[in-house]
């Protein structure tokens, strides 16, 4: 069974089947298994780039809305599956970790199926220097869900006031 071990110079493979037989300083593991290994623990959804923002490989983690929808962006550019008006996010963050190494998080919408887009808070990490580019994103529907549950009890509450108060007796004046 392949390992992924993070070291502060890279993510290597261990183990019998891995390239460089598993010893520190073998080469970068496969996309497809650095992809896989960081959806499943840290994100909604890893993919890993090359420099030019080409998808190398992508995979979902287990709460990712759909089924392998992120597999078909293998070999497409970055910049073809980021939904319309979000190009700008997601160039500067593929400028960013290119130049820096490291990318803060951005929210992107992604073009998912069918004219369908998803959000997702992105951030990157370059894996080495002059290497591919680690990209993970976290699905923010559940957030945004969240939210809207939030502010339909704010206005339920709010209307529940307005008419308990209306319906109260009314304050009587002084009189002069």
């Amino acid at each position: 069974m392949e390992q992924l071990i993070i070291l502060a110079t890279g993510v290597w493979a261990s183990g019998a089947g891995s390239p460089g037989g598993g010893l520190p300083g073998s080469p970068l593991a496969a996309p497809e298994t650095v992809a896989r290994a960081f959806a499943t623990v840290a994100g909604d959804l890893a993919l890993v780039l090359d420099s030019h923002g080409r998808i190398l490989a992508a995979a979902q983690g287990e709460n990712g809305a759909g089924i392998g929808w992120a597999s078909r962006w293998v070999g497409r550019a970055w910049a073809e599956v980021v939904a319309a008006g979000n190009e700008g996010k997601a160039s500067r963050l593929m400028d960013e970790v290119l130049r820096t190494g490291a990318a803060r998080a951005r929210e992107i919408n992604l073009a998912v199926d069918d004219g369908h887009t998803l959000g997702f808070r992105c951030s990157a990490l370059r894996l080495a220097t002059g290497g591919p580019v680690l990209l993970l994103g976290r699905d923010l529907g559940a957030q945004a869900a969240l939210q809207h549950q939030l502010l339909t009890l704010q206005q339920e509450m709010e209307g529940r006031y307005w008419a308990a108060t209306s319906q109260a007796a009314p304050i009587p004046r002084r009189r002069r």
